[in-house]
């Protein structure tokens, strides 16, 4: 999910922090109500696993990033909040699917999220404004690519992920 803000970036740059997260609003419910209609393994993995992975990554990276544009002083504080929403919203959707499955069944379970996504991550969305204008002639990512503290911090974020979901 992290590694999409590769792609995020030059999106939201282009289109504002709204279109992009309208389209992957779209995407991530779409591939959740696909999920509801799955028969084989295959499909679980591509409906869940590469669509719905692709949205969320365009929505997390734009969701979060946003906040640095709008708090100087409180930035940390800002961004530890807007991060701390996706475990909160995980540890919800965990108690309704869990509730929805006792109640009807797997596939309206899913069909029921798909909404739920569709209408909370929307709502969010309308709330996006960019605050600080994209430099003339955009970001040279060649440049950036040289800075020595974006390669720490990237290596950092691989290994802490790769040692979060690797044991």
């Amino acid at each position: 999910m992290l590694s999409g803000s590769i792609f995020t970036g030059p999106l939201t740059d282009k289109f504002g922090f709204r279109a992009v997260s309208l389209v992957d609003t779209i995407i991530c419910s779409t591939a959740v109500l696909l999920a509801s209609f799955t028969n084989a393994l295959w499909q679980l993995v591509l409906t869940q696993g590469i669509v719905f992975g692709i949205g969320a990554a365009c929505i997390f990276s734009p969701s979060v990033s946003l906040m640095s544009q709008w708090h100087y002083k409180t930035r940390p504080l800002a961004t530890g909040i807007a991060v701390a929403g996706s475990g909160t919203g995980g540890m919800l959707f965990t108690e309704i699917t869990q509730k929805l499955m006792e109640t009807v069944g797997y596939k309206w379970t899913l069909r029921i999220l798909a909404l739920i996504l569709l209408c909370v991550s929307r709502s969010a969305g309308l709330f996006y404004k960019r605050r600080v204008p994209v430099p003339k002639g955009g970001i040279d990512f060649i440049a950036i690519t040289k800075d020595v503290r974006l390669i720490v911090v990237g290596m950092a974020g691989f290994f802490v992920n790769t040692g979060l979901y690797m044991l």
